[in-house]
């Protein structure tokens, strides 16, 4: 016979593929690199959690795709489900992203205070 569960949710199509994401902890400290393997519009799944915790919010980049924030939904064996806050684009997510640098945040006046030749 056939039983409902109570808190069924229905899993939203996955993605199996091998890229990076870089993870931005909300808590501090340096974003970290991890491999994805395997991605949907509304999570992802990466390996080598590292510091990660269930519940823990950060900042994602997958891909291409624009940075989203995410909540860490479970963790088992140095693999861990993130799950968006919002869907985000597969098509841009999949294409493989080559640099992972932060850029320099500069403002104003504040970029000139250490130039060479002003005293």
């Amino acid at each position: 016979m056939f039983r409902t569960m109570p808190h069924h949710v229905e899993r939203v199509p996955r993605v199996s593929l091998m890229l990076m994401a870089q993870v931005f902890r909300h808590q501090g400290g340096e974003p970290t690199l991890h491999r994805v393997s395997n991605l949907s519009a509304r999570g992802v799944r990466i390996v080598q959690a590292g510091k990660l915790a269930p519940g823990d919010q950060v900042t994602i980049l997958v891909g291409c795709a624009e940075p989203v924030t995410a909540t860490v939904a479970w963790l088992k064996d140095d693999v861990a489900g993130l799950e968006f806050e919002g869907p985000i684009c597969l098509e841009n997510a999949r294409q493989r992203r080559t640099d992972f640098s932060v850029p320099d945040i500069r403002a104003g006046w504040m970029t000139e205070i250490k130039h060479a030749h002003r005293r």
